[in-house]
Parts: C-alpha cells; structure tokens; sequence
C-alpha cells in the first residue's frame, strides 16, 4: 500500500470565501471583487505586494496586517465558510481502501483540523493528522517517517508542497482549483497535474 500525502486548504477543502472575507475585514479600503482577487492570488501576487502597489500600505502597516492575518486566519466564526471541494469525499473514502492517506496541512489549531475533519466525515479515513502549527515545515515532519517510498504521492495546491514531494523523492500531484493557477503550478515541475478531483484516482492507478 503506497501512501498519500494530502494538504488541506485549497486541496481538499475550499477556503476561498474565509480569505477573502478576512482580507477584506484587514483592508477596508479593498475595491477588489472576490474573482478579482482570486486572480491575482493564483498569478503568485502575494498580499503584501497587492497591499502596498493597489492600496499603498506603508511597510509598517504591511506589518501589521500580516499579524492580525495570521492571528484571526482560523478564528472559529470563519471556518464555517469552508467548504468541501466537490467530489473530494467519493476521491478519499475510494483511496483510503487501498492506501494510506495522511492529512498535512500547515495550520496552527490542531483541535479546529479535528473538528473540521469529523464535521465533513473525513477524520476516519485518514491513517495519521500531521498539523505544523507553524512551528514545523511539513518536510521536517515528512523526513521523519521511515515507510516513505518513491511509490508515494504528495497531493498539493502549492509551490512549496511540490518542493517537499522533490526533497523526499515522491510523486507528486498539483491541483488547479487551489491558490495557484496550473501555468504558475507547472514552474515547480509537478510530476503530474490534476485539473479535476477524478483526475487524481487516474493519476494514482496508473
């Protein structure tokens, strides 16, 4: 059984609507639509450049932005916003009865990963819930397991995830429907890229 390593937000689960919620709340001055901001965000433009060349926000208030950011990003009132990425719950239960699925995300409240995983069914399908709490790469936590092998998947919206997979020497999967746009994704040189959720149990049985 080979296993497969999942990140949460923008792979498994849409938290666009929280985000964008927050950077509004952050930034009263925002004149972006939801689309627009989206699309800027998977064009790899991060908040502080949008912060300082649309809304002129001097480094200080960058500064402060990014601490209430990381401070209210998981409050409890918001998480209700997220929302399952369609079909991911058929792709996991289809998964897990063949290999070992692993949750690995980068957020800082284990309790809310639980409860979140519990509330959309998932938490019995996966063999083990790694949470960074920013206080860890997800490579440092990775590197220390001892059944990883070249047969295993990495299945990420991001950049540094793909990185990770290439670090550990597994495949791995870029989706598209998360934070970055799949020509921005393919800069990292995936092994393969998942356009639709059923791409990814076709990737994996092939």
């Amino acid at each position: 059984m080979s296993n497969i390593f999942f990140d949460f937000d923008g792979t498994l689960v849409n938290s666009q609507k929280r985000l964008y919620n927050l950077f509004c709340t952050l930034c009263p001055q925002n004149s972006l639509s939801y689309i627009q901001y989206w699309e800027l965000k998977r064009g790899r433009m991060l908040q502080q450049t949008m912060l300082k060349e649309i809304f002129n926000y001097s480094d200080e208030e960058i500064n402060n932005f990014h601490e209430q950011y990381l401070s209210l990003i998981e409050a409890y009132q918001l998480m209700s916003m997220d929302n399952r990425v369609d079909g991911a719950t058929e792709l996991l239960k289809s998964l897990s009865s063949n290999h070992n699925l692993y949750l690995v995300t980068n957020r800082q409240k284990k309790f809310l990963v639980y409860e979140q995983l519990n509330d959309f069914g998932w938490l019995d399908l996966f063999k083990t819930v790694f949470v960074t709490e920013r206080k860890n790469t997800k490579y440092d936590i990775l590197k220390k397991l001892d059944n990883v092998s070249s047969n295993d998947y990495l299945i990420s919206d991001t950049g540094e995830d793909i990185k990770t997979a290439q670090l550990m020497g597994i495949n791995s999967i870029a989706v598209t429907w998360g934070v970055l746009n799949e020509e921005i994704l393919k800069t990292y040189n995936p092994n393969y890229i998942a356009r639709f959720v059923n791409d990814i149990k076709k990737i994996i049985a092939e």
